[in-house]
C-alpha cells in the first residue's frame, strides 16, 4: 500500500514537470522574444557595442559607446547610462 502510493507521488511528479517543461516550450514559441533578457531602450535600427567603455558622470556606470543618451557639452560627448541621468546632469 505503502509503495503504490509512493509510487502515485513520483509519477504525479513527473507529469507536472513534463507539463511545465511543455508550457515553457509551447511560450517560447508563442512568444519568442520571452526569452531574451530584457535591455535598456534604444533608438530603432541602433545596435549595441561592446567596444569602447565610457563613465556616467552622473551615477559612474560604465556603458559603452556609443550610447543613445549622449549631450555635447563644451564641444565634447559626454554619455549617460540613462535617459534618467543625462536630465539630471548639471553640466
Amino acid at each position: 500500500m505503502y509503495s503504490r502510493f509512493i509510487e502515485f507521488v513520483v509519477w504525479l511528479i513527473v507529469i507536472l514537470f513534463a507539463r511545465s517543461v511543455i508550457a515553457g516550450v509551447v511560450n517560447l514559441f508563442r512568444n519568442p522574444q520571452a526569452a531574451t533578457p530584457p535591455s535598456a531602450p534604444r533608438a530603432p535600427g541602433e545596435l549595441r557595442s561592446a567596444g569602447e567603455l565610457r563613465k556616467d558622470p552622473v551615477c559612474s556606470t560604465y556603458i559603452s559607446v556609443p550610447s543613445p543618451w549622449a549631450k555635447l557639452v563644451n564641444g565634447e560627448t559626454v554619455y549617460f547610462c540613462s535617459k534618467e541621468c543625462k536630465d539630471r546632469y548639471a553640466g
